[in-house]
């Protein structure tokens, strides 16, 4: 047998076992309106409290917080201002509420589109709606920070108030922890990106460490969310 043969028989196999493992791939997909709803459970089953900051661009400037998530409540507690924003995950919606100078109010969607703490997340990214949306596809199967993880097509229902015409988002086929998301405009454009950088090692489980926000100003203005230490 010559080796010209042999080279061309092992590609095509290879290239065989490759369409055979998309094929399977997409067959195993998993309904995507099941792996929101498990990353929204997913929210009620920790009991967490991290110290954190908030990092814009390349300067030292960090906003420290405190992030306590529990009970499907996440609450981020600012340091230097005493200010807390309170997102409540409930069975079929979101409640997102903001307290300063000791006054609590509900963040309504006229807000939604501004700044959080002159970064690039805004108000709608916390509130975390389009884990709700029911239009939602499992798209493609990638690998996300060395994480397999599924990727999800969701659209908002008719109506909605949002800056965003759909989202992309990618859930770890392990946890169904989110690696990733993407939000995108109606031109298909992607205007902000949220991507997993890093994790850490804390009493024997893995946290998330470092995730990075791009938004409208790009790479130079990314925020860093960072968390520090597991607080006892």
């Amino acid at each position: 047998m010559s080796t010209s043969f042999c080279v061309k028989s092992r590609l095509a196999a290879i290239l065989l076992l490759a369409f055979a493992s998309a094929g399977a791939a997409a067959a195993d997909a998993p309904d995507a309106r099941e792996l929101l709803k498990a990353a929204r459970a997913a929210q009620a089953n920790v009991d967490w409290k991290f110290t954190g900051h908030l990092r814009v661009g390349a300067g030292s400037k960090r906003t420290p917080f405190i992030l306590t998530i529990s009970k499907g409540v996440v609450r981020y507690e600012f340091q230097d201002t005493k200010d807390t924003i309170t997102l409540r995950m409930g069975e079929k919606d979101t409640r997102l509420e903001e307290t300063k100078g000791g006054k609590t109010e509900r963040v309504t969607t006229a807000k939604f589109d501004d700044p959080v703490r002159d970064t690039s997340i805004t108000y709608e990214d916390l509130a975390m709606r389009f884990l709700y949306w029911p239009d939602a596809k499992v798209v493609d199967s990638d690998a996300i920070v060395g994480q397999s993880s599924w990727e999800v097509d969701i659209m908002p229902p008719a109506g909605t108030s949002s800056q965003y015409a759909k989202v992309k988002a990618w859930f770890s086929k392990a946890d169904n922890a989110m690696m990733k998301m993407q939000g995108l405009d109606a031109a298909n454009k992607v205007i902000r990106e949220f991507t997993v950088r890093s994790g850490m090692k804390r009493d024997g489980a893995w946290y998330l460490k470092t995730m990075e926000i791009v938004g409208p100003g790009g790479k130079r203005q990314a925020t860093m969310f960072e968390l520090d230490d597991l607080v006892k």
